[in-house]
């Protein structure tokens, strides 16, 4: 092995990209990967990656002429709840034999509370041309195409603010975009309770400041003074299982350390922030 080589076990796996990707001992997946363009995602918080640029992307095809598409436009710059968004642009045969094209449309959610994909299917039309004819191709939106799958609440659910609309031949072949502004409510969000992981408070401001005083009692009471220091792949696995928790189950592991009432404490303060009722008794 080099002098400068490092055991593969030794890697620390992170997302993202920046100056601490040339920290040793840290890969970025990012840098070497890009997010799998799906129709949807079944599983909350799928990471998969596809770390091969494909040869022929989600709906590449081929034809024996070519086509301009241009006039893009949107019924409306802001999308309400109850309406539907008119979404209209033109396709031009511009070559010299007749063909088919495939418009897509895809959504991109600017700022997602939960990880979604980078793009998601939600409309296609298929058009045939004669050469130098052209056509309008045309869709309708409504709010259930910005929607995904609330794990929390166990429901579809929209969330307001900027989404992309991106008209594609494929999905790495955007040719034309535009932005609207979805104006609908925010979704409601299932209380905290004692069944809530972890990751789910850490995740929110509020919920974090109120629940890290008792992660540092159940990490003293396992470890004292003078944690582990873990690394490696070992190490993520217990991370993952650790944010898996329900908060509940930070009793028993606390070993007497973290009290019924202290956990109670925790649910009111992060449901209160949140605008809800606890459930600290379900």
């Amino acid at each position: 092995m080099a002098a400068n080589a490092q055991p593969i076990n030794d890697i620390t796996l992170k997302e993202g990209t920046g100056e601490d990707a040339r920290e040793p001992g840290v890969l970025r997946l990012e840098a070497f990967c890009k997010p799998v363009e799906i129709l949807q995602l079944p599983l909350v918080g799928d990471t998969r990656q596809a770390c091969v640029e494909p040869l022929f992307p989600f709906g590449h095809g081929l034809s024996y002429t070519n086509f301009a598409w241009d006039n893009l436009s949107l019924g409306s710059a802001t999308l309400r709840d109850g309406d539907a968004l008119a979404v209209s642009l033109r396709v031009h045969n511009t070559g010299v034999r007749p063909g088919s094209e495939v418009v897509q449309l895809y959504v991109h959610d600017a700022a997602a509370r939960v990880r979604r994909p980078e793009q998601e299917l939600r409309a296609f039309a298929k058009v045939r041309l004669a050469p130098g004819e052209e056509t309008h191709v045309r869709f309708s939106l409504d709010r259930r195409a910005f929607a995904f799958w609330d794990a929390e609440v166990h429901a579809w659910a929209t969330e307001p603010g900027d989404f992309e609309l991106r008209l594609a031949r494929s999905s790495r072949d955007v040719v034309l975009r535009a932005s609207v502004r979805l104006e609908v409510p925010h979704p409601v969000r299932a209380p905290f309770d004692r069944h809530t992981p972890v990751r789910r408070f850490l995740a929110d401001d509020a919920a974090r400041a109120a629940l890290l005083p008792v992660v540092a009692s159940v990490v003293k009471a396992l470890f004292g003074d003078a944690p582990p220091a873990a690394a490696g792949s070992a190490a993520a696995q217990d991370a993952a299982s650790f944010l898996d928790l329900p908060v509940g189950k930070l009793l028993s592991l606390s070993r007497g350390a973290v009290s019924h009432d202290a956990i109670v404490r925790v649910l009111d303060a992060a449901n209160a922030a949140s605008g809800v009722a606890t459930r600290a008794s379900s």
